[in-house]
């Protein structure tokens, strides 16, 4: 049995795996995703790759090895520092690519993703508006692209 120190440290490490998976860093964080991976390679092809899941399917032992293992751990918390940096910069890119949309109150970036697990895992979500909130993205999404592709 570990130190109080260690169980700590192993509990706000699996808490900030759970943090990373609902942040959409670790879709385009090349590490990030080898993380989940590294976890359990096989759960984590069942899961289409779906950090979320993963940690809601994957046996604990798994984790509880991950946690003792050195390299794992070293890549977790390189992971972590560029979380952390990324959480900490003061111009982040959605303020500054739709100023207006950020300025408003009612504006989530994340509510899309974060519905659809609840939906996922049998919360009571709203089909209708997680519909609305996807065409929503989306023509944020085409429309920043579209600008791009055009220059401006």
């Amino acid at each position: 049995m570990g130190t109080p120190k260690r169980e700590r440290q192993k509990a706000n490490r699996q808490q900030r795996l759970e943090e990373l998976a609902y942040n959409l860093k670790w879709s385009w964080d090349y590490r990030a995703r080898l993380l989940f991976k590294r976890l359990d390679p096989d759960v984590w092809k069942n899961t289409q790759h779906n950090p979320v899941k993963l940690l809601h399917t994957i046996d604990t032992s798994r984790l509880t090895a991950a946690a003792r293992d050195p390299d794992f751990l070293r890549e977790y918390d390189l992971t972590m520092k560029g979380l952390d940096r990324a959480m900490r910069r003061s111009e982040k890119w959605f303020p500054r690519e739709f100023p207006d949309m950020a300025k408003q109150s009612s504006w989530d970036p994340y509510l899309f993703v974060g519905e659809c697990e609840q939906h996922r895992f049998g919360g009571d979500s709203d089909v209708t508006e997680l519909v609305r909130l996807q065409r929503a993205e989306f023509d944020v999404v085409f429309d920043y692209c579209w600008r791009v592709r055009r220059g401006n």
